[in-house]
């Protein structure tokens, strides 16, 4: 929505439904954005928003996208003016019918450790509007793109050689590290990946998102001392989180010694929201204390809820079944690989795996060539295939 908002004030307009499907799926990644925009002629510079480069910006006439991001969410808007008396920023938020205003450098404090990054949007004929204007890690967002296109397309070296530019402008800046942090992902070598997630998680203690990745790799290695250990900490802050509980009771739930503290973060829980993952822990918690009915149908709700979730939908449908409700559970399966199979071929995968497990190798098959018919370039269409038919 933001980069179609942006699109028509240039007088380029495109089809906010077609640019969706071709760029988002439960989220839309940076990269995405800015070659979507350099694909369709428009001269997009990414950068560190500051109070100052905010005010050059308008005042050249070039309103620019906003990304905020929260535990486990990021969300993209334009900044459209400001108001200097009282130091505000006035952006559109897409889901809002009014602009807002947000307190300027209060804002841009509490994003520092993710930026908060910006960027511009503007036709190849009018950059003369950014003529002399520097802005702020221009050059580390540059490389940071080009690792990720890289990373995109599987050239693993040219991704190492981004990385190698980005250290040697600067081998401890932010961006270097998620940099370093990326390309170890992409190998899967969790090792390298946390040395790259601490220094971030202890450079920026108030990030949760660092936090959660160093405890979800502590937990992946199997140092289960160590990762308790920093979930406690975590948990008894006075700024402690939902986030943290839920893991917390998510951990003891499987000591039937620990169900009454089980249940006592969960209500604490349950009273502060109701997000998928609470549900989902709770759904667990019912069928531990063999509310077995009740818990199926708070799953179901985990999943609709967030319905791009391919780990939810495969948790409603392994309890449906256990509590024999297998028609229902591959019913969901298979309306989500009817509506979702043409843009992901995560809901087909399900719903084959699924098929599978209850014998029905006629209908797997079935679904199997949908898919691929449907998106026939698709590299994990066809390893999905491949292991099916194995």
């Amino acid at each position: 929505a933001t980069l179609t908002a942006l699109a028509s004030y240039w007088r380029q307009p495109v089809d906010h439904i077609e640019l969706a499907h071709s760029i988002c799926y439960d989220g839309t990644p940076a990269h995405e954005e800015r070659h979507w925009a350099e694909e369709h002629g428009f001269d997009a510079r990414e950068f560190r928003v500051t109070w100052d480069n905010a005010r050059q910006l308008i005042d050249r006439g070039v309103p620019f996208t906003l990304t905020t991001i929260g535990p486990q969410m990021g969300h993209l808007q334009p900044v459209i003016g400001y108001d200097s008396r009282r130091g505000v920023l006035l952006v559109r938020d897409p889901g809002e019918r009014h602009h807002m205003e947000y307190r300027g450098q209060e804002l841009l404090d509490h994003y520092s450790t993710t930026g908060p990054r910006g960027m511009t949007l503007v036709p190849i004929s009018e950059t003369h509007r950014l003529a002399g204007l520097e802005l702020e890690d221009t050059a580390f967002y540059d490389w940071m793109h080009q690792l990720h296109r890289a990373l995109h397309k599987h050239d693993r070296q040219a991704a190492a050689d981004c990385l190698q530019q980005l250290e040697s402008l600067d081998p401890d800046h932010r961006l270097t590290l998620h940099a370093r942090a990326s390309l170890a992902f992409y190998d899967q070598d969790r090792v390298r990946q946390l040395r790259a997630v601490e220094a971030l998680a202890e450079r920026f203690p108030k990030d949760v998102n660092q936090q959660l990745v160093r405890l979800s790799l502590l937990r992946e290695l199997g140092r289960r001392a160590d990762y308790l250990e920093q979930l406690q900490k975590l948990c008894e802050d006075s700024e402690s989180l939902p986030i943290y509980w839920r893991m917390l009771a998510g951990e003891l739930l499987d000591d039937q010694r620990k169900l009454p503290e089980v249940e006592r973060w969960l209500h604490r829980l349950l009273r502060e929201q109701q997000s998928p993952e609470d549900l989902r822990l709770a759904s667990r918690y019912y069928w531990r204390m063999n509310q077995r009915a009740l818990a199926v149908q708070v799953m179901r709700f985990a999943a609709l809820s967030e319905h791009l979730d391919e780990s939810m939908a495969a948790d409603y449908f392994s309890l449906a079944r256990a509590n024999g409700e297998t028609e229902s559970g591959l019913a969901f399966l298979r309306q989500r690989h009817e509506t979702l199979g043409r843009q992901s071929a995560g809901p087909t995968y399900n719903y084959v795996a699924a098929l599978e497990a209850c014998d029905q190798h006629a209908v797997a098959n079935q679904a199997l060539s949908e898919s691929l018919t449907w998106r026939p370039d698709d590299g994990d269409a066809k390893l999905n295939a491949a292991q099916f038919y194995m």
